[in-house]
């Protein structure tokens, strides 16, 4: 399924899948990106809240404005609250809108991993609609639409104390959406692998798991295809591109650079012959790698950069892997 945009244009985001709950979701989603009631969306890690709030904000009036995101679970409490509330002097040396104030769709990861207080500043935004920024006095206006991303389901987060009072009043009210897990809906397994295939431009083709090499054919072999339906895939869709996208890797090593590539290789060769290996050294060579891929796709923006690695930037300029940019 490929969702045309309120310009008419052909968006290559999709959600792939027949089961009859995929099938459900996906018919409901205009009328929920017509909406800008705020949206709870439940599911396991990799089933793809993320990308379903993602076509939301698409299909939405506010679809051409960038999507803002703002991930509690890997973020310090300093790095949130900023992100949350924005800031201004002498907090900070200079004035930061909240998320929240941006005239867009702001997705909101995990706020059970935010502390009390922000959980119930979180909520009293939502609320009013309104929120002061630390350090300042007057209101500012929440102008996004925000959408919720859990892993549990809210009442559940609510009875083992990792959602506060407040915020669980608040969220209750809205609409709250499940994604199934994958290993519930086996029958989007093969399509799912498949749409994968198809955007890499290869195909996998071996007779046992353990030995499988890449073709450029047209078609999922019947090894690959029953290998893949009895996997229990516990990190869901995103478990399953890692796993094929390791195909490629395997084979064509595509994902490191040489360096990088014959650096592994040493190392499992060290670990296969039973001999010492520097596991700090090897990690720091693929990590600068990462870090400089992270930081050519966000264009140089290291805050997007150490976001996008799920590191605070603080500690990432702490650890000196940013510095290479300055060069």
């Amino acid at each position: 399924m490929v969702l045309p945009s309120r310009t008419g244009t052909l968006d290559p985001i999709q959600i792939i899948g027949r089961s009859p709950s995929i099938v459900k979701l996906k018919q409901r989603i205009p009328s929920l990106a017509d909406s800008s009631a705020p949206l709870v969306i439940v599911g396991e890690t990799g089933t793809g809240k993320s990308l379903l709030a993602t076509l939301i904000h698409l299909q939405s009036p506010r679809g051409s404005a960038e999507l803002q995101t703002l991930n509690f679970s890997v973020l310090v409490e300093r790095d949130q609250r900023i992100a949350l509330l924005g800031g201004s002097s002498p907090d900070l040396p200079t004035t930061r809108r909240s998320l929240l104030e941006i005239p867009s769709t702001t997705v909101l990861k995990h706020p059970n991993f935010a502390s009390p207080y922000l959980q119930e500043k979180l909520a009293q935004a939502i609320a009013t609609k309104k929120l002061v920024r630390p350090g300042a006095k007057s209101l500012q206006l929440v102008l996004c639409r925000p959408i919720i991303t859990l892993r549990s389901p809210l009442s559940e987060l609510h009875r083992k104390g990792k959602i506060v009072a407040a915020l669980y009043g608040c969220l209750r009210k809205f609409e709250q959406l499940s994604i199934p897990p994958l290993r519930d809906r086996r029958e989007d397994i093969l399509l799912i692998a498949a749409h994968f295939f198809r955007r890499q431009h290869l195909i996998a083709d071996f007779d046992e798991p353990s030995n499988h090499t890449l073709s450029r054919n047209a078609r999922l072999q019947p090894a690959l295809k029953r290998f893949l339906l009895n996997k229990s895939w516990p990190e869901n869709v995103f478990g399953l591109k890692a796993y094929l996208g390791s195909l490629k890797v395997r084979n064509y090593k595509e994902l490191f650079e040489e360096r990088d590539t014959i650096e592994l290789t040493k190392v499992k060769q060290l670990i296969d012959e039973g001999r010492e290996s520097s596991l700090q050294k090897s990690l720091g060579l693929i990590e600068q790698y990462l870090v400089d891929l992270a930081l050519k796709k966000c264009d140089g923006n290291k805050t997007k950069a150490a976001a996008l690695l799920g590191l605070s930037e603080r500690s990432v300029r702490r650890s000196g892997l940013l510095t290479s940019l300055d060069h």
